[in-house]
């Protein structure tokens, strides 16, 4: 892992929560261009389970997922991040992470420490909202997960999270259809609550089926309109010619790929 001072970039200017940052709070031009940043490595730990809290993060590129070990050992998957998503909020609840951040790539994250964010919230009503609308969109995600847990069926699970990564991908400026999968599917089987073998499986049925085309990790949507209408068939029928048509519209979750 390593550290930077870094001006303000094109990176910074599109990032959603840029406003956000410890260099934007008054002082100089010069001051406000100023930021810090880390850098780092796949598999390395921006913090675990019981560190103490002393900061929120911004992840400025790369990607990384949460998660939390049982007292087995056994990891759970709680949430993928990717560029602009604010990481580490969980430490409001007792002053300690509520579960543990790990990067999937080489990844940058941007730093705001307590102290600087508490001059913010109190100095800015603009971003004192701009963290609670951050802290309440990953509660929504979060029920939004459980929801789905509950009431779907694998095939679906797994066409909700490739739609949900596409919205993602859209949000940041990137192409819709074709991306490359950070995590495992392993993970991505973690985070669905499923088996390896059935991810493996239904992403061959996918690609049989002509509704998307899989290259080691990358990922084509070659039929949106039909992985889109299968969430609307009925649990064990999913991805048949005759699903209900409708255009549904996916708000983005802390859920992605492998």
């Amino acid at each position: 892992m390593s550290e930077k001072s870094l001006t303000s970039s094109n990176l910074c200017r599109q990032c959603a929560r840029s406003a956000m940052c410890f260099g934007s709070l008054g002082g100089t031009s010069s001051q406000q261009l100023q930021r810090s940043h880390k850098v780092y490595h796949r598999g390395e730990t921006l913090f675990s389970m019981g560190d103490e809290f002393a900061a929120v993060y911004i992840m400025r590129t790369g990607s990384a997922k949460s998660f939390v070990s049982t007292a087995r050992g056994d990891e759970q998957i709680s949430g993928f991040f990717y560029k602009g998503d604010m990481l580490g909020a969980d430490g409001f609840d007792n002053m300690t992470h509520g579960h543990s951040l790990k990067f999937l790539e080489t990844s940058s994250v941007c730093w705001i420490g307590l102290n600087e964010l508490d001059k913010a919230l109190i100095e800015s009503p603009t971003k004192r909202g701009q963290l609670l609308k951050s802290m309440s969109h990953a509660l929504v995600d979060e029920q939004r997960m459980l929801v789905n847990m509950a009431k779907l069926s694998s095939e679906q699970r797994l066409a909700k999270f490739l739609l949900d990564l596409s919205e993602r991908f859209e949000l940041q400026g990137l192409c819709a259809t074709t991306f490359d999968l950070s995590m495992t599917r392993i993970d991505i089987a973690n985070f669905l609550g499923m088996a390896i073998e059935t991810i493996s499986r239904l992403l061959t049925k996918l690609q049989q089926q002509k509704i998307i085309k899989v290259n080691r990790r990358q990922i084509n949507l070659i039929n949106m309109d039909k992985l889109q209408r299968c969430l609307l068939d009925e649990p064990g029928n999913s991805w048949t010619p005759d699903c209900k048509v409708q255009q549904l519209k996916f708000q983005s979750s802390s859920a992605l790929v492998a």
